[in-house]
């Protein structure tokens, strides 16, 4: 008797020694235990938990879960109940969940809860143990990854991912309702221009008060979105037709007639506009976007500061331009480029002083494309500095080839696009072709545009002036269409300027023609440069350009542009008589 009294007493000594240790260590565990009953009634609270929510447990054993440390909504009570429920008919797991909880000072953090069911000796069902952690920083730092990936930093916009989102969403509700879905881009006029002059923070400060603008314009359930650069769209709700979506436009535009402050500046801008409509423009995402960009830059194209709606038209416009810059890079592919060249001529004595190349496109079925078929569309994918290469290099050599077989240096005159000037490597790109085709520097002229070089920026002046020490010449093409002054031309290292075709079409006949072309002349000379008169068609614009001392003409009145083995024979055949510059005979 005394010895199962004896056994029993140590038994209940080690139970009571393991509740003992169990309890220790429920109390010095570095993380959040609670003890509930099933009517959500806090049991028991760890001393973790009593420094974490600065509650003793005589404050807080008795209260109920929620609306002490977890907050209280109109579900809240319903979802402990259901957890605990779940967690009594599911006993072997732990079920996990996230939420808010409240501090005593009402600061709220992120807690991941661990919980188990709780039952007496019995089996019977008396609770649920909770066990928390602190996860408020990896929750900030995740919703932080949330707003990046779907809000622009800069202007605090929804971006391009967001709007795809909402745009897939309000898509799928319009194909059920048959109702109207209006798409809006808008992009802004001449921003570069800003970033430019004023830097880059500047920028980022007008994008934020732009932004503001919009939203100012806007209704509240619409969407306003960064889409990229200066590139924003809106996804307006519930206007009832494509009408709804013109007016939206017509009031962004009138609000931007009210300047901006950045700084101490005064700013105005203006914005080009396109609207797409779901589904007549476009039944996916992809084409809505699509589609209201091409009707964006159509506005852009008919002069800016204007809304346009996209058509079939325009559908139909952008289609072949896309087909058409499939097929120009299968042309590079294919060496289906060739290159003409036009004599520049002696006014006076008629001689070959040297030749522009000219780019043509001789298709596999032998046609050629007129060069203002595809140059445009060179330039807007980007083509035109691969082929640009390709055009200088070929020049190149087949210029030496023809200098070499006349006997005399000729010129060589290459247009170069703004996309290849602004080329970081150009000056070690071209240095590399005239030593690799043995051109001499000096018999190589670049045209460029007015546009280009009145950018009026060190950067361009300097780039100018490093080809100029490569011993390259530098021309002006179709001078007098730009916008240049007699006072920045001072400053450029040019040596030639090209009189445009539209001011030589008409003289002599025409005297407001006749006066511009004799003041680009006048011009030239002043600045000691060489002129060279484009689209010459007949004896008598040649004489009165004989007359006004101007050296070099080029045009038909000689010859069309040739293939390179023609424009050899116009070379060998080029024997120049000398004629009296005071006649012009």
């Amino acid at each position: 008797m005394k010895k199962e009294f004896g056994d029993r007493r140590k038994a209940e000594d080690a139970l009571a020694g393991s509740e003992r240790k169990y309890r220790e260590l429920v109390e010095s565990a570095n993380c959040i235990i609670v003890k509930v009953n099933t009517s959500g009634i806090i049991t028991f609270f760890n001393e973790y938990a009593e420094q974490f929510f600065s509650f003793t447990k005589e404050e807080i054993i008795g209260r109920n879960l929620v609306g002490s440390i977890l907050p209280e909504t109109e579900s809240s009570g319903r979802i402990l109940a259901n957890l605990i429920e779940t967690i009594f008919d599911n006993p072997d797991q732990h079920l996990a969940f996230d939420s808010e909880a409240i501090n005593r000072d009402g600061s709220r953090y992120w807690i991941s809860w661990s919980n188990r069911p709780l039952f007496d000796e019995t089996g019977t069902l008396i609770g649920m143990l909770a066990v928390g952690n602190d996860i408020s920083e990896r929750r900030a730092y995740e919703q932080q990854l949330v707003y990046q990936a779907n809000y622009d930093l800069v202007t605090g916009l929804p971006n391009r991912n967001l709007l795809i989102d909402r745009l897939n969403h309000d898509i799928a509700l319009t194909s059920r309702s048959k109702g109207f879905l209006g798409l809006i881009t808008l992009d802004i006029d001449n921003f570069k221009i800003i970033n430019d002059t004023l830097g880059h923070d500047a920028g980022n400060q007008f994008l934020f008060a732009f932004s503001k603008r919009l939203m100012d314009v806007i209704r509240k359930s619409d969407t306003v979105a960064r889409l990229g650069g200066d590139e924003f769209a809106i996804l307006p709700v519930g206007l009832p037709n494509g009408e709804g979506a013109a007016v939206m436009a017509e009031k962004i535009l009138s609000s931007l007639s009210v300047p901006f402050m950045i700084g101490e500046r005064e700013l105005y801008v203006t914005v080009s506009i396109g609207i797409a409509s779901y589904p007549t423009d476009g039944d996916t995402v992809e084409l809505l976007l699509q589609n209201s960009e091409a009707a964006m830059y159509e506005a852009k194209k008919g002069g800016k500061n204007a809304f346009r709606f996209f058509t079939d038209d325009l559908n139909t416009r952008m289609h072949e331009r896309l087909a058409l810059e499939t097929n120009l890079h299968h042309a590079l592919e294919n060496n289906e480029f060739i290159l003409y060249y036009q004599p520049q001529v002696d006014v006076i004595t008629g001689e070959i002083t040297g030749m522009e190349a000219l780019l043509r496109w001789q298709q596999s079925d032998g046609k050629i494309v007129p060069p203002m078929e595809f140059i445009p569309s060179l330039e807007d994918s980007g083509l035109i500095v691969s082929v640009g290469e390709w055009v200088l290099e070929t020049a190149c050599r087949e210029a030496k080839l023809m200098s070499d077989q006349a006997g005399r240096r000729l010129t060589l005159s290459v247009n170069i696009s703004a996309r290849q000037f602004n080329r970081s490597d150009i000056i070690e790109h071209i240095d590399f072709i005239l030593k690799e085709t043995g051109l001499p520097p000096e018999s190589l002229r670049l045209e460029l545009t007015e546009s280009l070089l009145m950018g009026d920026t060190e950067a361009t002046l300097e780039r100018l002036h490093e080809l100029k020490d490569l011993g390259i010449s530098l021309s002006i093409d179709d001078f007098g269409t730009g916008y240049s002054s007699l006072s920045y031309l001072k400053r450029l290292p040019i040596s030639e300027l090209k009189i445009d075709r539209a001011f030589v079409k008409n003289v002599p006949e025409n005297k407001s023609d006749a006066v511009i072309v004799n003041t680009i002349i006048t011009i030239a000379q002043c600045l000691d440069l060489n002129v060279v008169a484009e689209g010459v068609e007949t004896e008598e614009q040649r004489q009165f350009l004989a007359k006004q001392l101007c050296p070099t003409f080029q045009g038909f009145l000689f010859s069309k542009p040739v293939p390179f083995d023609q424009f050899n024979d116009l070379i060998s055949q080029n024997q120049p008589a000398t004629r009296q510059a005071s006649t012009g005979q």
